[in-house]
């Protein structure tokens, strides 16, 4: 019996764990025109530990209301607006409006938004983005960063 609901815990705790993981791809559009293709729209892993989740935090308001997306399953673009701050390694993360775009093609602008990683790193930037993507040489993960001011929009594929 105990078995039984150790196997029902587990499964049940991978299940959980997997759904957390979801990959997001991206094609990242940058001011200069330049198109960057990405696997997942988030760090390679996060603070050296594959155990951690690793995404991206948009928040903001919305009417007045605090909104929070770390999932872009029904996003199709985001496009940031008036973010110009270098990447820092301290403080906060520069805020400015961000226009979300939903696949059903409602679109909403954020106001006082922030694009944040999950988790920060000793050698991690704020006002700047990680994403995965794949060496096409040797087929292995890598991870780009981009400064959050360089960005045109994000569009989910």
């Amino acid at each position: 019996m105990k078995i039984k609901i150790l196997g029902i815990f587990l499964t049940l705790f991978v299940s959980t764990a997997a759904g957390f993981s979801q990959k997001f791809p991206v094609r990242v559009i940058l001011k200069e025109g330049k198109a960057i293709e990405a696997s997942h729209f988030g760090q390679l892993n996060c603070k050296g530990s594959d155990y951690f989740d690793s995404y991206i935090l948009i928040s903001g308001q919305y009417n007045e209301s605090s909104t929070e997306i770390k999932d872009y399953s029904k996003i199709a673009k985001i496009e940031p607006l008036d973010f110009d701050e270098d990447p820092v390694k301290t403080g906060f993360n520069e805020k400015g409006k961000i226009i979300v775009t939903r696949k059903n093609g409602v679109s909403v602008t954020l106001e006082q938004a922030s694009i944040n990683l999950s988790c920060y790193g000793a050698g991690d930037y704020k006002n700047q983005i990680k994403l995965q993507s794949t060496n096409p040489l040797t087929d292995e993960s890598m991870e780009i960063t981009i400064p959050v001011k360089n960005i045109s929009q994000i569009i989910f594929l």
